[in-house]
């Protein structure tokens, strides 16, 4: 992470894909621990993407 803002946006991006991962999948698998898991997946890749998009604007 080159400065704290960085560190922020992916850390906010990890919150919000394992909120969407709760919310979304853990009724559709009945599994709180795999809608977990597929929700900080999501996390993780949508951190790059998010800095991308902050960068270019």
């Amino acid at each position: 992470m080159k400065n704290k803002k960085d560190a922020g946006v992916y850390l906010i991006s990890i919150i919000i894909g394992v909120t969407i991962g709760l919310t979304v999948f853990t009724p559709i698998f009945e599994s709180q621990l795999l809608g977990t898991v597929i929700g900080l997946c999501l996390g993780v890749m949508m951190g790059p993407v998010f800095m991308k998009a902050i960068k270019s604007t």
